[in-house]
């Protein structure tokens, strides 16, 4: 019986060396992870992929690092305008690992330090790009400005910024109003250079229908001169022929339309004599 244990204890004690020299030999980087590997402290592998990989134990060791995009606050940081305006504000910087080795030479690995020199570097940004402009440019341009400042003072810790986002810029009241007045002042005067240009556009194209509509009326004035003095000339010739042709007919016909235009109001009142011309083809009694 106690052959027996003694012989379970060592199959259990082989077992757990094995475990452990497979633990000791194996390693495991995870999807998002970047891995950096030392001998006696000397780095021999950086960017290793994710996936299980090998190691000499008790020689080698692995430091992983989260490789994913990450987000530190920057709440409440005093800043002085080049107008010497105090304000506070609050943004956010987007960070990740860009070079692990480099990561872990700079700042030991530690996230804490590397939050640290990151934060310091972001807020000397703000201060820089607050200090040198005007607060409507610095509001305006801050964001790119403070990408490209942090970005190439971080590389050299191993990281990189992706973005860099006001969230709040705190004003006093004296300053808020001031600004408004100013933006209310672009805008109208924005307002009153479009209103200017539409009205000059308006005028323009007013005065271009008015040039085209005079030519196209005395265009059309010249043409119907032109069919007017032609329907003229053609009716004093047939007048002229049925005169030659039948004089009595022609005076009668002249005599109608005569009546026509005298007697078209019935207003009209005309004194003539009986022996009027004009009488000659009414019926009138006694004569």
């Amino acid at each position: 019986m106690t052959g027996r244990v003694h012989h379970t204890v060592m199959v259990l004690a082989i077992v757990l060396v094995v475990l452990v020299a497979v633990n000791a030999t194996l390693y495991t980087v995870r999807e998002g992870q970047v891995a950096v590997v030392t001998r006696f402290g000397r780095v021999i592998r950086g960017g290793v992929n994710p996936g299980l990989h090998r190691k000499i134990p008790f020689a080698d060791s692995v430091h992983v690092f989260d490789g994913r995009l990450q987000t530190l606050p920057l709440t409440g940081e005093a800043l002085l305008t080049q107008g010497k305006r105090r304000v506070k504000v609050d943004a956010y910087v987007k960070w990740q690992i860009a070079d692990a080795r480099q990561y872990l030479a700079a700042v030991g690995g530690d996230r804490r330090v590397a939050t640290e020199r990151l934060r310091e570097i972001a807020a000397g940004a703000l201060r820089n790009a607050f200090g040198s402009e005007t607060l409507q440019t610095a509001v305006a341009d801050a964001d790119h400005q403070i990408v490209k400042a942090v970005d190439s003072e971080v590389r050299g810790y191993g990281m990189r910024v992706v973005d860099v986002r006001l969230t709040r810029v705190g004003l006093s009241a004296g300053m808020v109003n001031a600004l408004d007045k100013n933006m209310e002042g672009v805008q109208i005067a924005r307002a009153e250079k479009i209103t200017a240009q539409g009205m000059e556009a308006a005028e323009t194209i007013r005065a271009q229908a008015d040039r085209k509509r005079a030519a196209i009326l005395a265009d059309a004035y010249v043409k119907a001169e032109k069919i007017r003095g032609a329907a003229d000339a053609k009716a004093t010739t047939l007048y002229a022929a049925a005169y030659g042709r039948h004089p009595h007919f022609f005076l009668f016909y002249r005599s109608l339309r005569a009546y026509e235009k005298d007697f078209a109001n019935s207003h009209t009142v005309l004194v003539l004599g009986p022996d009027s011309d004009l009488l000659r083809y009414l019926p009138i009694a006694g004569r």
